[in-house]
């Protein structure tokens, strides 16, 4: 039998000590991972399936479909280009939860007139807002990753990799809905999803602090900050904004 030297069991200790840490960090961030997952996932998945959904449900041919998808994602490119620093000021001033809950209104206002109308100018507006709510998700996620205390590399890590995931399965399985059944069923799947988001924020915000609780026996460092907030001008003053004003 050999026994372990000294520096292999500091390291042994060392090693356990990243583990529990990283693990943690993951617990903690997981009521935002749905939201950014569900958010991405109907962000991209209509920007992939809808010129489909718009040939199945209207008869398009394909040339009608070509001119009205280049309106209606061209804007909406526009709408993602101007909204970023809105986003990012609202999601500072009402808060990251209220942020959040902002962002499930918009996504259920855009499915709502998407499938109800079939109006060129009411589709621009949909796919807009549908880029404005992923804005508001993704400027909360980096700003509650800005503002954590420990392992920032690895939350922003972990909101970059489910915001690749999520596009992925997006576009998959909304294609996929529009291949067997009728094309609002894809519309009706997505208020689901964002029915069941919002169901799962919710218990997560109370039930993660409690599991939290339970596995690290007590400890009070929970680092999921949701409730911060701040003025207008405090707001405009951080970061890379302030640089560009100053």
């Amino acid at each position: 039998m050999h026994s372990l030297s000294p520096s292999s069991s500091n390291s042994v200790a060392q090693d356990a000590i990243v583990l529990e840490s990283t693990s943690l960090s993951i617990l903690e961030l997981t009521p935002l991972i749905i939201p950014y997952f569900i958010g991405f996932f109907l962000f991209q998945g209509f920007n992939t399936a809808f010129p489909i959904y718009l040939q199945l449900k209207y008869g398009y041919d394909q040339n009608t479909v070509i001119v009205l998808w280049s309106y209606i994602s061209g804007a909406s490119l526009l709408v993602g280009a101007l909204t970023r620093i809105p986003a990012g000021l609202i999601s500072n001033t009402i808060g990251r939860k209220q942020s959040i809950y902002l962002g499930f209104v918009i996504y259920g206002i855009a499915l709502a007139l998407i499938v109800k109308y079939s109006n060129l100018l009411l589709f621009i507006i949909g796919f807009g807002l549908i880029r404005f709510g992923v804005n508001l998700y993704a400027m909360t996620g980096r700003a509650v990753v800005s503002i954590s205390k420990k392992d920032r590399g690895l939350k922003n890590g972990i909101l970059t990799s489910v915001t690749g995931l999520g596009g992925l399965f997006g576009s998959a399985i909304l294609a996929m809905i529009l291949d067997y059944k009728p094309p609002d069923y894809m519309i009706y799947f997505a208020l689901l999803l964002i029915i069941i988001d919002f169901i799962f924020f919710n218990l997560a915000l109370v039930l993660v602090p409690w599991l939290y609780q339970r596995v690290t026996k007590g400890r009070n460092d929970f680092d999921l900050d949701l409730k911060q907030k701040f003025t207008l001008r405090q707001s405009i003053s951080f970061g890379a904004l302030r640089k560009r004003i100053i």
